[in-house]
């Protein structure tokens, strides 16, 4: 009952299954308007991952002081008293005392952890700071040594490779997997990728290691929102060769945020590359709105107070219309994602841009009989509204209102 543009995906379902790591708790709380979460609420934002079904998250960069440290070490604690299912990693730079700081809370939660260790690689990086690529090469190799030596599985990150050479992105990668990381990650972190330059920089990667011998290490993909393009990224990152994909709980993140991984997991639903339920994604988002005390827009997709509203009074017609046929068709008449996957309620306003469908949905809604004449007396009252009616109490005020109104 709907036609689809969108062109056949060859050979999609051959792919290896999309694997989706959170950043929330590490890259996210980076961005400036997030405030530092207490060790509960960071537990319980884990937690909430592990349920929608993350497969991995990092949980925060120890070289950031003993603070940070103490509550890795409870969250790891948490995570193993909860039995989840969620692998957990740390951040630390290819430095030393940051990948020591990892060993050390390894070893004393007795834990094995992933170490994600990057570097910048772009030649505006490497200008800033006096940085030299063969130098680079060498502290690269040590770093990753270390780090496997010690027992840590490494995950290897060029910062802005999206701005990095071939030449030195070839140099760096294979010296991180000849040296033991298992995977490695392309970071668009300014967020300047499109999904062809995406897709370009991900085959030529899977190609460099393929030639190499590494056709084991996974790639994994990092994107930023600065230019709208995170989730297209994401997805055109997996469709050349990515199989990790990173993202923050409702995009949080430095400037203008990651990746938000609810709306890239819902994309890739709706593109049929996961057969997931993803109706707890609500609750993961519920906790950490509340956690961060971070309103969420009410123009956010799926998840935004207005997702499922409308005021218009053709678009209500046609709602009520679909209701009346079956529920399936009530779910997309007009939207993109079926409510039924949250198992949210459609809502009808009130506004001056109503029509007569608005209002009846709101009496039946209430239980309230009613005459054509008194829809056409409500409807007119309408017209007069300055703003649309959508809190539930302002719509049942304003019937009553009208209800009692002698003229009725």
């Amino acid at each position: 009952m709907i036609y689809d543009w969108a062109p056949e995906e060859i050979g999609i379902k051959n792919l290896k299954p999309i694997i989706f790591h959170d950043e929330t708790l590490r890259d996210g709380l980076q961005s400036p308007s997030a405030k530092v979460l207490n060790t509960q609420e960071a537990c319980s934002i884990l937690l909430n991952m592990d349920k929608v079904g993350i497969a991995s998250a990092t949980v925060g960069f120890p070289a950031s002081g003993e603070k940070t440290k103490k509550q890795i070490c409870s969250i790891i604690e948490f995570h193993k008293l909860h039995n989840l299912n969620i692998e957990l990693g740390l951040t630390g730079r290819t430095l030393k005392s940051d990948i020591y700081s990892i060993i050390e809370i390894a070893r004393d939660t007795n834990t094995d952890l992933r170490a994600y260790l990057f570097i910048g690689s772009s030649p505006i990086r490497q200008y800033v700071e006096n940085w030299d690529i063969e130098a680079m090469v060498a502290h690269t190799r040590s770093s990753v040594e270390l780090a496997v030596g010690n027992g840590l599985q490494v995950t290897y990150i060029t910062e802005d490779t999206t701005r990095s050479s071939p030449e030195d992105l070839s140099k760096l990668y294979i010296a991180a997997v000849s040296s033991g990381a298992g995977r490695i990650v392309i970071t668009d972190t300014v967020g300047i990728a499109t999904p062809d330059s995406t897709k370009a920089i991900v085959s030529y990667i899977r190609t460099i290691l393929d030639s190499a011998g590494f056709k084991k290490v996974v790639i994994e993909f990092h994107g930023h929102m600065d230019r709208g393009l995170g989730i297209w990224n994401s997805i055109a990152a997996y469709k050349a060769g990515a199989e990790r994909i990173h993202g923050t709980c409702l995009g949080i993140g430095e400037r203008c945020g990651n990746t938000p991984i609810d709306l890239l997991m819902i994309n890739c639903k709706l593109l049929g590359l996961i057969d997931s339920d993803l109706s707890l994604l609500p609750e993961y988002i519920r906790v950490l709105s509340n956690a961060l005390n971070l309103a969420i827009p009410e123009a956010y997709p799926v998840f935004g107070y207005n997702a499922f509203r409308t005021g218009s009074g053709i678009h209500a017609s046609a709602i009520l219309k679909a209701e009346e046929l079956n529920d399936s068709i009530a779910n997309i008449i007009y939207n993109a994602v079926p409510i039924n996957w949250f198992n949210f309620k459609q809502a009808i306003d009130i506004s001056a841009l109503s029509g007569k469908s608005n209002i009846i949905y709101n009496l039946k809604k209430r239980n309230i009989k009613f005459s054509p004449a008194l829809v056409d007396k409500i409807l007119l009252k309408a017209k007069e509204l300055e703003t649309p009616l959508s809190d539930d109490d302002h719509i049942t005020a304003f019937l009553n209102v009208n209800l009692d109104d002698a003229s009725l």
